[in-house]
């Protein structure tokens, strides 16, 4: 801001209040301008005798300071309460938010809802001061929380089923903050138990699926079923870590297992009688990765035809 706005020069310095105030008019007028919404330093509402203009002037440049060196604060665009939550609508993929919380805003909350099961990751960063983050279900209640100390990252990585959601972001104590919310949603297509298997019908020919297992989705099962005694395969590629892959009866008893080594693929090969089977994948120790599961079965055994 140009000081040399609010400075008159009057050599006779006579009438000096009356030429005084009309600045201060238009002192306090361009300060709520450029900060509006705030209070306008109170010093500027007091009524000046001296004749010093320059005592003025520092005054002017002091307040204005102490102002600009204050964050300015964006919009709340998240509701402060479960009922005026910003409503994010059906989450897939990513969504970025930024905002603030502090004395006062209090709290931040955000509404989701999820289509189907699916692997949700939550990362709040860009802290300067002491923030946590709630994920809540549909009534408001807890699922898990992200405590992390002074300004580090916070994180919430959660398999979700089908419902509605809320994130809360709140202050610690007087801690006052911007943030940066990240949310992910990745639809977890197989089941992650015998009971909940993603369904394939009978196999006859050749299908291929792509899905992650890790810390959040520790379990992938496929169920299918053969009409007659076939020939086929179990593969699995496109891994980033070690991967387990167990070959299953209708009872969930292993028939055969296999893992990858990293980055490596590995094939199971064989006759497979009428029946209903399963496929499980999981990962091995602290594994996260992506997986592609191709599944082929034709009719007859190897030495037919």
């Amino acid at each position: 801001m140009d000081s040399s706005f609010f400075v008159e020069h009057d050599s006779s310095l006579s009438n000096i209040d009356s030429k005084l105030q009309p600045f201060l008019s238009e002192i306090s007028s361009q300060l709520q301008g450029l900060f509006p919404g705030q209070n306008t330093p109170a010093q500027l509402t007091q009524t000046y005798d001296t004749t010093d203009l320059k005592s003025l002037q520092a005054l002017i440049k002091a307040e204005s300071s102490q102002q600009m060196s204050q964050p300015l604060l964006a919009t709340d665009n998240a509701g402060n309460t479960l009922a005026t939550a910003r409503n994010i609508g059906n989450l897939t993929g990513t969504r970025n938010f930024s905002d603030f919380v502090g004395a006062i805003d209090t709290n931040d909350y955000y509404l989701f809802t999820l289509s189907g099961n699916n692997n949700f990751k939550l990362a709040m960063t860009g802290m300067t001061a002491n923030a946590d983050v709630q994920l809540l279900n549909s009534a408001g209640g807890v699922i898990t929380s992200s405590r992390a100390t002074g300004s580090n990252p916070e994180s919430i990585i959660r398999n979700l089923s089908a419902g509605t959601y809320y994130v809360r972001t709140y202050p610690v104590g007087t801690a006052n903050t911007n943030y940066n919310l990240s949310i992910q949603a990745i639809a977890d297509n197989a089941g992650n138990t015998l009971a909940t298997a993603r369904n394939l019908g009978n196999l006859n020919g050749i299908r291929n699926f792509s899905d992650f297992v890790g810390a959040i989705d520790t379990n992938d099962y496929y169920r299918f079923s053969l009409t007659t005694l076939s020939s086929g395969s179990i593969s699995i590629n496109n891994t980033t870590a070690n991967t387990g892959i167990q070959f299953l009866n209708s009872s969930g008893g292993v028939i055969d297992s296999f893992t990858t080594n990293g980055t490596e693929g590995n094939a199971l090969f064989g006759e497979f009688n009428a029946g209903t089977y399963y496929v499980r994948i999981y990962p091995i120790g602290g594994a996260n990765t992506n997986y592609n599961l191709n599944l082929v079965a034709f009719p007859g055994g190897f030495g037919e035809g």
